[in-house]
C-alpha cells in the first residue's frame, strides 16, 4: 500500500486531508467522505477486500484441515461488516456455524492485553526487568486461553466440544 501511495503521488493529498481532518474536533463518517477522493477511497475498498479474501479463504482452508465443528471471529476485525457477511456467507455454504461477538466487544487485542494487566499494575506486580517476551510462543498462549475461559462457558455451550478437541490437540 505505502508503494502505491509513492507511486501514484499521493502523499500531498494525505497531507492535505490530515490537516483538514484534525480541525475538526470529531469528524463524522460524512466529513471522512467529503476530503477522500475517488482514487483513495478505491484504494481503501481494495485493500480491505484483499484482507478479506485472505481471512476467510484461509480460516476456512484451517477449519477444514482441522475438522473444525464451529468458528469464532474476534478481535478488532470482528467489527468490519464486509468481514461478516463474507464468513457468514461462506462459512453457511461449507455447513460450518460461525459466531461473532457484538461489535462493543469486539476490541483490539491490545485493549484486552491492557484490561488483564491493569490490576497487576495496580498491585505492583511486574516483571523483573529482565524479563524476555516471545512473540511466537502461540500455543502456550492458546492453551492458557483455553484453560482460562472453558470455566466461563455454560455447560450447554454449543461449541464446548469444539473448544475441548481444539484446546487438546495444543
Amino acid at each position: 500500500m505505502l508503494r502505491y501511495i509513492e507511486t501514484h503521488g499521493l502523499q500531498q493529498a494525505i497531507e492535505a486531508r490530515r490537516r483538514a481532518l484534525s480541525e475538526i474536533a470529531k469528524p463524522r463518517l460524512e466529513e471522512y467522505l467529503a476530503h477522500c477522493d475517488k482514487q483513495t477511497l478505491d484504494l481503501v475498498a481494495s485493500f480491505q477486500r484483499a484482507m478479506v479474501d485472505d481471512l476467510v479463504a484461509k480460516t476456512l482452508a484451517a477449519a477444514r484441515t482441522y475438522d473444525a465443528a464451529t468458528l469464532f471471529v474476534t478481535g478488532g476485525v470482528a467489527a468490519n461488516n464486509e468481514l461478516r457477511q463474507r464468513f457468514e456467507r461462506e462459512a453457511a455454504m461449507e455447513g460450518l456455524p460461525v459466531y461473532f461477538p457484538s461489535r462493543p466487544l469486539s476490541t483490539d487485542n491490545a485493549a484486552m492485553i491492557a484490561a488483564a494487566a491493569y490490576p497487576k499494575f495496580l498491585s505492583r506486580q511486574l516483571a523483573p526487568l529482565d524479563f524476555f517476551g516471545r512473540s511466537r510462543d502461540d500455543i502456550g498462549v492458546v492453551s492458557l486461553f483455553c484453560e482460562g475461559w472453558r470455566s466461563y462457558l455454560p455447560a450447554a455451550c454449543p461449541w464446548q466440544d469444539s473448544l475441548q478437541r481444539w484446546s487438546s490437540a495444543l
